[in-house]
C-alpha cells in the first residue's frame, strides 16, 4: 500500500492550524535582472522589486548560547511544509520569525519532497 504524500501533508497542514503551531515567518527575495543599466539615483544596478514571501514554521527544538565558531548564540529547528512556500529554500537566505532574523545554516529535504527541515541561527 503506497502513501498519498500530497494528501497526508494537506491533513498535517490542517492539523497543525487547528492546534496552533505555526508560527508566522517572512522572506524578502530581490532577483537581480541581467541588466547593465546603472541608476545615478539609486547608484545601483536595474533590479526588480522585492518580493516578500509569508509562510508559516513550525519550532522543533531550540538552543540557547550554542554559539559555535562565534556565529549564533540562538540556532533553531523548523519544519516547513512544502506547499505552505512559494520559493526553494538556500544557505544565504534570512527568515524574519516572530521580529527576528533568523540566517539559514542548515537545509534538509525530507524524502518525496514531503518536509523541509532547516536549521537557522541568530545572535
Amino acid at each position: 500500500m503506497a502513501i498519498n504524500i500530497p494528501a497526508t501533508l494537506v491533513k498535517v497542514d490542517r492539523t497543525l492550524t487547528a492546534q496552533g503551531l505555526y508560527t508566522p515567518a517572512t522572506y524578502s527575495e530581490t532577483i537581480i535582472k541581467n541588466s547593465n543599466v546603472y541608476d545615478p539615483i539609486t547608484g545601483t544596478y536595474d533590479a526588480s522589486a522585492p518580493t516578500l514571501h509569508s509562510f508559516n514554521v513550525v519550532f522543533l527544538n531550540s538552543d540557547h548560547n550554542s554559539q559555535e565558531d562565534n556565529r549564533y548564540s540562538v540556532t533553531a529547528e523548523i519544519m516547513i511544509l512544502p506547499q505552505n512556500i512559494s520559493f526553494e529554500p538556500n544557505m544565504d537566505q534570512i527568515y524574519v520569525i516572530k521580529g527576528h532574523n533568523w540566517h539559514v545554516s542548515g537545509i534538509k529535504l525530507s524524502p518525496l519532497d514531503s518536509l523541509w527541515e532547516i536549521t537557522v541561527g541568530r545572535k
